[in-house]
This record gives C-alpha cells, structure tokens and sequence, in this order.
C-alpha cells in the first residue's frame, strides 16, 4: 500500500494510493468459486464465463515460486479516500 498524504509530518488524511500484490491462478480461482452463485446470475454471468474471461485478460507476470516460469498475476488498484465519521458501534 502506498498513498500521499496532505501532511509531510502526519499519516492521518490519505487522499490518493495504490494496493498492490499478486495472486496466483489458483487463488483467483478459489476467489471466483467463493462468490455466491446468484450474485453473478444478478449479472448473467456464471463462474465459468468469469474464470475464462480472467484468464485471457490478466496473464501471469511474476515468478512466485523462483523456478523461472511466471505463475502470479500482479496487481495495481488506485485509490481515492473521502472523509469518513464513525457514528457508532454495535457489540457482538
């Protein structure tokens, strides 16, 4: 995670950044296979049809494991916050 803030001195207000990681095949898989069945219905799309598009849109790029072969896909999102109040909080 990166971010620039509005003060050189203070982490408190993050007005821009980015997350950055990788994810194996596998695991976007995994992620995919984890969300409910209706939720993409709601978009006419089944697990399948995401699983393929994935993979002919993001390619491996990075070498996890050190063997030579790129098996993780890396990934960049950018961020923008807004200003947030907590009015409360429920126990459990």
């Amino acid at each position: 995670l990166s971010g620039v803030t509005t003060d050189d001195t203070d982490w408190i207000d993050t007005k821009t950044g980015q997350i950055c990681g990788v994810i194996t095949k596998e695991d976007l898989d995994k992620a995919i296979d984890a969300v409910p069945d209706e939720v993409l219905a709601e978009a006419g799309l089944e697990k399948e049809t995401v699983k393929q598009l994935a993979g002919s849109v993001l390619k491996p790029d990075i070498d996890c494991d050190g063997d030579g072969d790129n098996d993780c896909i890396s990934v960049g999102l950018g961020i923008e916050t807004v200003g947030a109040k907590i009015t409360g909080i429920t126990p459990k």
